[in-house]
């Protein structure tokens, strides 16, 4: 849908700064896509803004149509009529406003009609996601955390009835402190009125878990270091899934499903792809 009507210069080229402002935060949103949700809204509600803005300067308002505007309206639908029917409305309804994001779809079909910017906008994804890639494969290289490979009978880190940690346990904060070695304990430990506790955060396979150990028990043992000041032998942790920057596994995975989807289409649509397959 187009409408047009006459509109002053002043007003013309203000609006296009504002489409301008808008296409930057387009590729802003694509930018932060990989990294951040809200990052990426976030980019989105701005770039919308500033389109709407351009809109009424320009007195011009372009809406894309798609082939998938009735499936998408239809699942719209569905989604509010479960909520009507739902036993906790009110955590239905709030949940529309997630759904209420595919608008975003809309909005690129209409900034990005042209395929030059679609191409642009896909690569701008793609190459921003190889950053969270490296990233990831950064961690895995460094560790994240301390992983309990052997508990001795003699451990003070365990009480003698009920034992905190076992064997396969990932220490991670000491007091918010991040531990990259059992010396960043000791200096946790050793920090503080000998009454008082250590919160030690930990996971147990991927259950994230809070404890606390008596300062007292180890500052007794200050002539002690390491392995034999809490009686454990401790490795650099490398068994957690990959979560990028989301702190979310799974849908850290979603988002390289979609992009490698999208990478894989652009082989396919490559018109040299025969060379590339067969030399």
């Amino acid at each position: 849908m187009i409408q047009t009507i006459p509109v002053s210069d002043s007003r013309l080229s203000l609006g296009n700064y504002f489409e301008k402002f808008s296409t930057i935060l387009l590729y802003c949103c694509a930018l932060a896509a990989p990294h951040t949700i809200a990052g990426s809204q976030g980019s989105f509600l701005a770039a919308a803004s500033f389109y709407l803005i351009s809109c009424f300067l320009k007195k011009q308002f372009t809406i894309k149509r798609t082939p998938l505007d009735l499936p998408l309206l239809g699942l719209f639908a569905w989604a509010v009529l479960s909520a009507c029917f739902s036993y906790e409305r009110m955590t239905s309804f709030s949940g529309l406003k997630q759904l209420a994001f595919f608008s975003l779809f809309y909005f690129v079909a209409t900034r990005a009609c042209d395929g030059q910017r679609a191409r642009r906008l896909a690569l701008v994804l793609i190459c921003s996601c190889s950053i969270n890639v490296g990233y990831s494969i950064y961690q895995k290289i460094k560790g994240q955390g301390l992983r309990i490979d052997k508990i001795y009978s003699d451990a003070l880190i365990n009480r003698k009835t009920n034992p905190m940690f076992v064997e396969g346990d990932v220490l991670l904060k000491a007091d918010g402190k991040t531990m990259t070695s059992l010396q960043v304990l000791s200096d946790v430990v050793d920090n503080g009125p000998a009454d008082s506790m250590v919160k030690v955060e930990f996971r147990h396979n991927e259950l994230l878990l809070t404890g606390e150990i008596l300062r007292r028990r180890f500052q007794k043992e200050k002539e002690l270091v390491g392995s034999a000041r809490f009686g454990i032998d401790v490795s650099a942790a490398r068994d957690f899934r990959a979560q990028g920057f989301y702190n979310h596994y799974s849908t850290y995975a979603e988002v390289l499903q979609l992009i490698t989807s999208l990478l894989f289409g652009f082989l396919l649509a490559c018109p040299r792809r025969e060379k590339w397959v067969f030399g």
